[in-house]
């Protein structure tokens, strides 16, 4: 099947099947040159595009350990052809909602065409349940590629590609997917992790528009929020450092390989990909009004399983200031716990400073401003392994309903989807003065009130008392070398 546009100018060919219709590999944009501003593309010169085949990640070492069944899948890699994106929609589709997600992965791997996040399930329930909705997954740059900052040639730092990218892709779907027979004054925009992350950057980024010329409405925040990774300036180690060590590995960064850069990149230390503050962001970007409508926010209980590989024996802590001993008192870690009980209060401390303090400091701001926040608890624990628990993305096996689990995972699956179906459509997908309790296979409506007993509230509010940047020195010894983990 195709869609022939008159306004894009093109012809784009599709597959079709079982009542549903996927575009794979659209191209929203053009990268000139490594470290380039992506630049829109709205005229495809007559073509016709082949959007069968599945379109090209940006290239990427794979720095995480690989939990998910259906693991990693091979993919074609290209830094210059990966800022795609792929539709799908039910067939025949007219102005219908709008569902845009941003993958995970650190900023630095991942890819919105990989195994575990085919949204094909997802389109199909959406079609069963009354509320039928067009989804887009976009593509951006990642490692150094998309995170690192450089100078241009006026001498001034530069970064955020891949962010960059992000907000484009958005630009390009905001103008061009009535196309396809999305409604453009219904979109919706979620993300996971990293993908959570960009979409609080590119919300940021917004509060420097005009509340009209605004494409980000309502959006939904998964366990990832900027307040731990923050901006940093060029004079922060964040940045110069790296860029200079992988100057010294590779002679001209401009023009070395993807793979030279790759391995450089390991050797240099770029283990997340970082913010800039550079133009992208208003210099008190902790600060900003923001200019969203609605807001679905989410985090899991043990969402510091990514840190597990890094919480290891040789890095086991004993307490030696005051912000260790109460970290002790709040988490009840003791000396004299077994390494499994250590390991499992360690990463719920890691889990609530690394992302639910930063979700808890978000729904300040956004009730301060009245912007209406439905907050949930995803609690549910694996599908399939009950010994990894409520693990960070555990959400992601339930959204995309897409592996072999029992039957009455699939059924809380079905039933996640129906919530997130009813925020697209711009419906309450639960009263919003009230908590979200998602777990044992239940979905519970509960007073606010309750949340303390589902989160450590007095670890919470301590750690607030902290800034990023502190809370950055004080916990770098909780946390050793090793693999994030997914």
């Amino acid at each position: 099947m195709s869609v022939t546009s008159t306004s894009l100018n093109g012809t784009f060919n599709g597959i079709s099947e079982d009542g549903i219709e996927i575009f794979k590999g659209i191209k929203y944009a053009n990268i000139p040159y490594r470290w380039a501003y992506a630049e829109r593309i709205d005229d495809y010169d007559n073509g016709v595009f082949d959007c069968t085949q599945e379109g090209m990640a940006c290239p990427q070492v794979l720095p995480f350990d690989y939990n998910i069944e259906k693991g990693p899948k091979e993919m074609p890699f290209d830094e210059f052809e990966c800022s795609n994106l792929m539709i799908t929609r039910p067939q025949g589709a007219t102005n219908l909602p709008v569902f845009v997600w941003i993958h995970g992965g650190g900023n630095l791997a991942g890819n919105g065409y990989c195994s575990d996040h085919n949204p094909v399930p997802f389109v199909k329930h959406s079609i069963v349940a009354g509320r039928p909705v067009l989804h887009v997954m976009i593509e951006y740059r990642l490692s150094a590629f998309g995170y690192l900052a450089v100078p241009d040639t006026n001498g001034n730092w530069v970064g955020n590609w891949g962010a960059r990218d992000q907000y484009t892709a958005l630009q390009w779907i905001s103008k061009h997917i009535v196309e396809f027979g999305g409604d453009p004054s219904q979109i919706t925009i979620g993300g996971e992790s990293a993908g959570s992350i960009g979409l609080h950057a590119l919300m940021v980024h917004e509060s420097m528009k005009p509340k009209e010329e605004c494409i980000i409405h309502n959006v939904i925040l998964s366990s990832g929020t900027m307040d731990r990774m923050g901006t940093g300036t060029i004079s922060e180690d964040a940045f110069k450092p790296i860029y200079d060590g992988i100057k010294t590995l590779v002679g001209d960064i401009n023009t070395c390989s993807a793979d030279e850069l790759l391995e450089a990149q390991i050797k240099a230390g770029l283990d997340l990909g970082f913010y800039l503050q550079d133009d992208f962001f208003p210099p008190d970007w902790r600060n900003v009004r923001f200019k969203v409508s609605r807001v679905l926010l989410s985090d899991v209980i043990v969402d510091g399983t990514n840190f597990k590989n890094k919480i290891n024996p040789a890095v086991r802590v004993t307490p030696e200031n005051d912000f260790d001993h109460k970290v002790f008192k709040l988490y009840n870690i003791s000396t004299e716990d077994t390494w499994e009980d250590y390991h499992y209060k360690m990463m719920l401390f890691k889990g609530d400073e690394t992302f639910i303090r930063g979700n808890q400091q978000l729904e300040l701001l956004f009730e301060q401003e009245n912007i209406p926040v439905w907050r949930q608890l995803f609690d549910q624990i694996h599908p399939n392994d009950p010994s990894r628990l409520c693990h960070h993305a555990v959400d992601l096996y339930y959204m995309w309903d897409n592996w072999e689990m029992p039957e009455d995972k699939h059924a809380v699956a079905r039933q996640y989807q129906d919530t997130l179906t009813k925020f697209v459509y711009g419906q309450d997908p639960w009263p919003v003065d009230k908590l979200h309790y998602v777990h044992d296979n239940q979905f519970e409506i509960l007073d606010k009130s309750q949340f303390g007993d589902f989160r450590n509230v007095p670890a919470l509010k301590f750690l607030l008392g902290f800034s990023a940047e502190e809370l950055g020195e004080l916990t770098k010894k909780y946390t050793g070398e090793g693999h994030y983990t997914l």
